[in-house]
């Protein structure tokens, strides 16, 4: 369970103050595939990244598993992101050298209570999970942009977090890679009862959502639950198309 409550964020810009997330609150449903839609600039990176404990929000509180992050040290906030989270990025964010075993293999590295025959265990059982059996010798830069973010899928689960964090996942990816990607991710947020929460400006990938959440200059303006049985909603939201930025 993920609890937000009254998040607000600001930068500075020059002499301009920006408010990227303003009085903010949410709470995530343990297992649930929850989109935060909403166009450039409305707030969701900076979301994703106040929940992932990678900034820290002016005022507000985040609450993970009945723990108040701001209440943590550095060292355990570096634990929390390790154990419990993991992280999706728009860009892939793979080492081009390594090969797709070595890219997923590589935060269990770190782990220390996990043992060689488990960490071999996990990463046959996800590139499995991602479709990428017969490529798991290719160096990342042989593959495509849906092969790479399938492996980045697979390396996001290795540490088996509790926690997905996805922010654009398929911005990179042509329309059918995109949806093909989430359909991958819900699967496994089903089968690992995982919690996924991801960005996109694309109706189509908010389409999969148990909820959407929508962001406008950094607020809130609509919760729509079963996004992706609400058509109506959907097929409005882009004929607006206020999603295409």
């Amino acid at each position: 369970m993920i609890s937000v409550h009254g998040l607000t964020k600001r930068y500075a810009l020059g002499s301009t103050v920006i408010t990227a997330i303003d009085n903010v609150s949410l709470d995530v449903r343990t297992g649930e595939f929850l989109a935060v839609g909403g166009s450039s600039g409305s707030g969701k990176s900076t979301l994703l990244n106040i929940i992932g404990c990678l900034d820290r929000p002016d005022k507000g509180t985040v609450v993970i598993d009945g723990q108040r992050t701001d209440q943590l040290s550095e060292k355990r906030l570096n634990s929390v992101r390790l154990n419990n989270i993991g992280f999706i990025f728009q860009a892939f964010n793979l080492i081009s050298s390594l090969t797709v075993y070595e890219n997923i293999e590589l935060p269990l590295l770190i782990r220390k209570d996990v043992s060689a025959d488990e960490r071999r265990t996990r990463v046959n059982t996800f590139i499995e999970k991602v479709g990428l059996a017969d490529r798991r010798r290719n160096k990342a830069h042989e593959l495509s942009g849906g092969q790479r973010q399938r492996v980045a899928v697979a390396r996001a689960l290795a540490t088996r977090p509790g926690i997905v964090l996805a922010d654009e996942p398929t911005a990179n990816l042509d329309s059918h890679t995109g949806i093909e990607v989430i359909n991958l991710m819900h699967q496994i947020s089903r089968d690992e009862n995982t919690t996924f929460i991801f960005s996109t400006h694309d109706p189509k990938v908010m389409n999969r959502a148990d909820r959407l959440v929508r962001l406008e200059d950094g607020r809130i303006i609509e919760i729509v639950d079963n996004a992706g049985r609400d058509v109506s909603i959907i097929d409005k939201i882009e004929s607006a198309g206020k999603y295409t930025g």
